[in-house]
């Protein structure tokens, strides 16, 4: 008689993984006494589907004193990655909600949340991936602009997070490659990185 599957990795009670390969994923239910969900009137935001194929969302915060038709003012950009480790969280959730709203409304900035997929469903490199398609997403609609980017000021977007996304040396403005490295984007062409310790060749380590 076959024996049943156990856990052979348990992150804490939320994600175990058995020995049949299979993965359970507990709902992770923030007290709202802990991580109420702030309301904030002085920000708006609206969700954009960047990547149909896999139905990844991505959120704008935006300052709602910002109106470029009467004062033609562009803000800076940050791109935020939401933590977790790739394999929870999303910017749905109260505490990184509550931080691009105070991001955006403090710096008077646009905040750009994108949603990715989460390991261990999706392996690495998934997230960073998806992270990458994000920015071209981005990029797009720079060199297209309509009214979701109006008042994007794109020489000015900081990107956070170990974002190896920049392993293809791709700036959001021109397409043009910054190297060989994620470090030498760093202070490229309006895109600017924090930690950018990782780059194409530690996303081919992780592949392999």
């Amino acid at each position: 008689m076959a024996s049943l599957p156990y856990i052979v990795e348990d992150l804490g009670g939320v994600i175990q993984i058995f020995s049949d390969g299979s993965i359970h994923r507990h709902k992770l239910i923030e007290p709202t006494i802990f991580f109420p969900t702030k309301r904030d009137f002085s920000v708006v935001w609206k969700d954009y589907c960047y990547d149909k194929l896999h139905d990844l969302q991505l959120r704008i915060y935006k300052p709602k004193s910002t109106n470029t038709t009467i004062t033609n003012t562009k803000l800076p950009v940050i791109y935020y990655l939401h933590g977790g480790g790739f394999c929870v969280g999303a910017f749905a959730r109260p505490k990184y909600h509550n931080c691009c709203l105070q991001i955006s409304k403090t710096l008077n900035v646009i905040v750009v949340a994108p949603n990715v997929r989460l390991a261990p469903e999706h392996r690495l490199p998934a997230a960073i991936d998806d992270a990458f398609v994000a920015l071209k997403w981005l990029q797009e609609l720079a060199w297209n602009p309509s009214d979701v980017v109006e008042c994007f000021d794109f020489d000015r977007l900081c990107a956070g997070a170990d974002l190896q996304c920049t392993r293809e040396g791709t700036t959001l403005r021109d397409g043009t490659t910054g190297g060989s490295e994620g470090q030498k984007m760093e202070e490229k062409d309006g895109l600017k990185i924090f930690q950018p310790e990782n780059g194409p060749s530690a996303t081919a380590n992780k592949r392999g």
